[in-house]
């Protein structure tokens, strides 16, 4: 294995910045390829689709009975979990909603001109579908991530898909203390097409939710405009900012906190080269084979200059933005594309990611230059009312009028014209 060395950041060529932007994922149009079979293979056969796929992929044998998780198992798996498990998973719960709360907008009323008025209605979406991943580890708290959000607006049902190997006595709990009201042992790009879609047991939703593999993403962004979903939250991300400040173990255990996710990519920026060479070494005694290919799509940089490193943090747009520097605030005003930030040595993103309330479901692969964090919103709509009394309707008609005519749509504007004649119309309404 080779050493991770500090690379100078001025030294990397185009080539090499653009490598780091696509997080090593160079392989997408083969994925797309066969992701696209999956959904159309699942769209037009179903349950026998589902089942095929988990055979192969998971290699677990299932029939149409057992795709769902029965509410019998949720309970019973709650039953043996020790009071430690359980009180953690609730506090977990309790602060996503906490926070949750905290996110929800107010309905508001606009009147921008005299005789208008515009109601801004937030109202939750009906269902949402929630994909839960699992490999080798479980992940209960993906679950608090996800549908506490979507039970905490009012979702009307919260439908779960997660891997069989994936559905262990903790899962399941977590699945009774959130309130999931559906679930299925039903993992991979072929989950994503069965809630986008439905089948003969798995019902189709309205949005769908959740981190994955570099499959389950692809899918997402297939069957979107079928249904609605989230953003792009594929592998896991990490950049730690750091300056001389920063206590070299803790840059290295937070790096490899992230770094230990499949597929994923850990990078340092500091403007030391000598606590980069610090870091490097510690590295060197605690990165095995699956952790250093994290480096491999990431490493450790030197900046010249803060400008410089902020530069590059912002082309970058981590998922995870960890901030070790003596003066933090003056440089989170130059920061513009992260996921979610974390300042200061007793806020590592393993924190963030089981306990502070915040969902750990981010924006990865550098969408987070043009999306958010999972949240609130993104399991609701607003509804958008207008009301025009006749004074309104007076002064907005001749602007109206003039720009049906610049665009020669001649029923818009006789839509208009022919109110002239009905004098005093008023229509009766409450406010909604």
């Amino acid at each position: 294995m080779t050493r991770l060395k500090p690379v100078k950041l001025k030294t990397l060529s185009q080539d090499d910045l653009k490598k780091l932007r696509r997080r090593g994922l160079c392989n997408l149009k083969d994925i797309r390829k066969t992701v696209m079979e999956i959904v159309e293979n699942v769209k037009s056969r179903g349950d026998i689709a589902l089942i095929e796929y988990t055979r192969l992929y998971d290699g677990v044998e299932l029939n149409p009975e057992n795709l769902r998780i029965l509410r019998e198992e949720m309970d019973a798996a709650y039953n043996t979990l020790d009071d430690p498990i359980l009180e953690a998973m609730e506090f977990i719960r309790s602060m996503v909603e906490k926070v949750c709360l905290g996110f929800l907008p107010e309905n508001r009323l606009i009147e921008p001109e005299r005789g208008l008025r515009i109601h801004v209605l937030w109202k939750p979406i009906n269902s949402i579908g929630v994909y839960i991943p699992g490999g080798a580890n479980p992940y209960p708290s993906t679950i608090f991530m996800t549908v506490t959000l979507a039970k905490t607006v009012r979702v009307g049902r919260v439908v779960v898909c997660t891997p069989p190997r994936n559905v262990k006595p903790v899962v399941l709990a977590a699945m009774k203390i959130a309130g999931v009201d559906e679930a299925f042992r039903v993992g991979g790009a072929q989950a994503i097409a069965a809630m986008a879609y439905g089948t003969e047991t798995i019902p189709k939703v309205d949005k769908i939710v959740g981190p994955g593999s570099p499959y389950v993403e692809i899918a997402k962004r297939i069957v979107y405009g079928d249904v609605g979903v989230d953003l792009p939250a594929g592998p896991s991300e990490i950049l730690i900012l750091a300056d001389d400040s920063a206590d070299p173990m803790l840059v290295a255990v937070d790096l490899l906190s992230q770094a230990e996710h499949p597929y994923s990519s850990a990078i340092l920026i500091s403007m030391s080269e000598k606590l980069a060479l610090k870091v490097s070494e510690i590295l060197d005694s605690m990165v095995d084979s699956n952790t250093f290919e994290s480096f491999e799509r990431g490493g450790l940089f030197v900046a010249d200059n803060l400008e410089e490193a902020i530069e590059f943090v912002n082309y970058y747009a981590p998922e995870h933005l960890e901030i070790m520097l003596e003066e933090p605030e003056e440089v989170l005003r130059m920061v513009k594309n992260a996921g979610s930030v974390f300042i200061g040595p007793l806020t590592p993103v393993s924190l963030g990611d089981y306990a502070t309330g915040v969902s750990h479901v981010l924006p990865t692969g550098g969408a987070a230059r043009f999306s958010s964090g999972l949240n609130p919103l993104h399991f609701m709509k607003d509804l958008i009312v207008q009301i025009v009394d006749v004074n309104g309707f007076k002064t907005l008609k001749k602007f109206a009028e003039v720009m049906a005519n610049i665009e020669g749509l001649r029923m818009h504007y006789n839509a208009l014209k022919v109110r002239d004649s009905l004098n005093g119309l008023q229509f009766k309404h409450s406010p909604p």
